[in-house]
């Protein structure tokens, strides 16, 4: 169910007749359109002052398995046993206290195949407490406080599937005792109780389950036959519950109620199948009530129960014990007869009840029958897609009072239901200058958890894009003559819907201040040089108010043989100036400039000195001539057959040559100044080779002078 928001007293019925009241209230949560919403119905029968006489009788297991020890530390569970030992559970002490471990088989066959071996360590100190041979149970006294792990293996013969707890004193019995003598005391002036117990002495059932004490209105001595129960060995359940009926048909009074409380720990193993007493007494309208009480089997139990219209419940100690028989004795007194409870629904869609009902379209029916003198609930979970506050039940109450009077009421149940907006948070800068981003972030939240929409209204058409389900964003870049001079302001609205049409909207003004337009642009040097045949790079920088629309124009660059090219980067151009062979006998000087104009019709120039020199003239001849260097790459021994590694530097020349023995293994055309390369070359026979590099130059076709490399090559051995 859904946490309530808000609780509304809508209706509250007194139904009144002879010596009997019964209250009936109806509550409400404020719902959420598109959301489930809650309606609860009570019915309070607890004031009433006369309630139908009750004929119970209690069916108390005294198998030998009412022995065990009653106080339950850990929850039932199934387990596998090995044939060696393995770790089954663990289980804490707070106080030092004999501990029994529980490994009952499902079926108690007497036949020695539920042994067991077992014992306990310590977590924290490793203190190992011997090990027990046990038939269903074995025990250890006085286990100082700690954390305890179990670890057991199966006998000879033994099962392998177990239910395992860990149990401490006292007995099963005694504490049923206490428990179901509590229950006898709850009872009313005018009712009966009568006491049967099923155990058996070895496979003798019969004579062994018996009616102990016949329905009676003596406490005392109801009381005492619970004292007097013993223990012994078989579970002959069935034939227990037969007796509870019979007693029941022969002396249970025409006007009482008629129930039967089952208590078991264990499964049964003998005499009739409990469910063919159990089909007696649904023929015969009997209540059963079942408490199953440590590893009992609880899927029985809970069958018999529900089959007969009764309630099924699990104790794992005293106070539970007490408790479940306290909730029984209120659940069994009746203050009403043939309780029926009727809801039609309109205007709403269902989406669930508790507890369940019949369902015929919008007709919510329970049929309560007995009704107890304890509150009931009905709780009834509906949708609207809808809003505000409108009927959407009708709804009866019916019942025949302990006189015999049909009694009939009806009522209305009111909801309001509401649908909040949308609430929209805007984020971002909202002055800006022209071509500058306006990047605005719009967030949307459904206080109510529907799914939202958003558009938006403004004279201008921007970016405008989903990020995820409660997220937008927008964005918009005003042009440079957006803003004729000064400011300008307008407004974006907002307009959120959720899928049940409830609207918000929010306006965010925008201003956009005119732009100061400039254009500025920069070198990366004032001054360069450069030799004849080679190439000096020049980057321009630019800032400019139209960054994205900038224009270049190179001045005086292509003068006489000069060759300009202009490159484009983020943030200007690149300037390659490569003076051509003959340009200057000695060297010149050129003014380069650059002239760029942007969008906003600004004109910014800036100019580059580069400085020629002359290849040939004799003061630069030693740097100009032609020239190769080279060195052998190849460490060690060389072999036939393994390659040569050589690397020749050139320097100024066009023409790159090497020969090996006056053979010529390589030639290429170069880029100058400086050209160096990797060359290889594998010898086919041993002895001594010479090797050398050639370097040419284009304004000087004479071979440079060079310095040869001579290897010896070794034979392969």
């Amino acid at each position: 169910m859904i946490r309530r928001i808000a609780i509304t007293m809508i209706a509250l019925i007194t139904l009144t007749a002879p010596a009997m009241a019964i209250n009936v209230a109806v509550t409400t949560e404020k719902g959420i359109v598109g959301k489930p919403a809650e309606f609860t119905i009570t019915i309070d029968g607890k004031s009433a002052v006369k309630t139908v006489p009750v004929d119970v009788v209690l069916v108390m297991d005294c198998s030998g398995s009412m022995l065990r020890w009653g106080n339950i530390i850990t929850k039932p569970q199934y387990v596998t046993l090995n044939e060696t030992y393995s770790k089954i559970g663990e289980f804490t002490l707070n106080e030092t206290s004999d501990v029994e471990v529980m490994l009952q088989k499902p079926l108690d066959l007497y036949d020695r195949r539920d042994k067991f071996r077992a014992y306990l360590m310590n977590k924290n100190t490793h203190e190992m407490f011997p090990v027990e041979v046990g038939y269903s149970t074995v025990r250890w006294k006085n286990i100082p406080p700690g954390a305890y792990e179990v670890f057991a293996k199966r006998s000879s013969r033994s099962t392998a599937e177990r239910i395992f707890c860990v149990e401490l004193p006292p007995e099963r019995l005694t504490l049923a005792k206490s428990a179901a003598k509590t229950f006898v005391d709850l009872l009313g002036e005018d009712d009966r109780v009568a006491l049967v117990e099923f155990t058996s002495y070895y496979d003798d059932w019969w004579d062994y389950t018996k009616v102990v004490e016949h329905l009676t209105d003596d406490k005392s001595d109801v009381k005492s036959a619970i004292d007097s129960l013993t223990a012994l060995h078989g579970t002959p359940m069935g034939y227990g519950l037969q007796l509870a009926i019979d007693e029941l048909n022969a002396n249970a009074r025409l006007n009482a109620s008629k129930v039967i409380i089952l208590l078991s720990d264990g499964w049964w193993n003998m005499g009739p199948d409990p469910m063919n007493a159990v089909n007696d007494a649904v023929a015969r309208g009997y209540k059963i009530y079942t408490i199953g009480y440590g590893g009992a089997d609880e899927a029985t139990l809970q069958a018999i129960a529900e089959k007969t219209g009764g309630k099924y419940y699990f104790a794992a100690n005293e106070s539970d014990l007490k408790q479940i028989y306290s909730q029984i004795a209120e659940e069994i007194k009746i203050v009403a007869r043939n309780a029926t409870l009727k809801v039609e629904l309109e205007n709403v869609t269902l989406i669930d009840t508790e507890p369940n009902c019949q369902r015929n379209g919008n007709v919510l029916i329970w049929d309560i029958g007995d009704l107890p003198n304890n509150i009931l609930n009905f709780t009834v979970m509906v949708k609207s897609n809808r809003e505000g506050e409108f009927k959407v039940a009708d709804c009866w109450f019916n019942y025949t009072d302990l006189n015999g009077t049909e009694v009939h009421k009806m009522f209305e149940v009111y909801v309001s239901f509401v649908n909040n907006p949308p609430i929209i948070n805007v984020t971002g800068k909202t002055e800006i200058y022209e071509r500058e981003w306006l990047v605005l972030t719009i967030s949307v939240r459904d206080p109510d958890g529907h799914s939202v929409s958003l558009e938006y209204n403004a004279p201008i058409a921007g970016i405008f894009k989903q990020m995820n389900s409660t997220t937008w964003m927008l964005k918009w870049m005003p042009s440079v003559n957006f803003v004729e001079s000064g400011t300008r302001t307008f407004t974006i609205e907002f307009v959120a819907n959720d899928e049940y049409n409830a609207t918000a909207k929010e306006d965010v003004q925008v201003t956009v201040h005119d732009l100061e337009k400039w254009l500025e642009i920069w070198p990366d040097k004032n001054t360069t040089t450069v030799y004849e045949g080679n190439t000096t790079e020049i980057r321009v920088y630019v800032d400019s108010s139209s960054k994205y629309n900038v224009t270049f124009d190179v001045l005086n660059a292509k003068e006489g043989t000069y060759v300009a090219m202009l490159q484009d980067f983020d943030n200007g151009v690149i300037f390659k100036f490569a003076p051509q062979y003959d340009l200057t006998d000695s060297k010149t000087n050129v003014t380069v400039i650059f002239e760029a104009k942007n969008d906003d019709g600004l004109t910014a120039n800036t100019s580059v000195n580069i400085t020629v020199f002359n290849v040939n003239v004799s003061i630069w001849a030693k740097v100009a001539m032609p020239k190769a260097e080279m060195d052998i790459l190849t460490k060690g021994r060389i072999y036939v057959g393994e390659p040569i590694y050589l690397k020749v530097t050139f320097v100024n020349a066009t023409l790159g040559n090497v020969t090996v023995n006056g053979v010529e293994i390589w030639r290429d055309y170069l880029t100058q100044p400086v050209d160096e390369r990797t060359i290889s070359f594998v010898p086919n026979t041993a002895g001594e080779y010479r090797i050398v590099a050639w370097a040419i130059n284009g304004n000087n076709a004479t071979p440079t002078e060079f310095v040869p490399i001579n290897v010896s090559i070794k034979a392969i051995s």
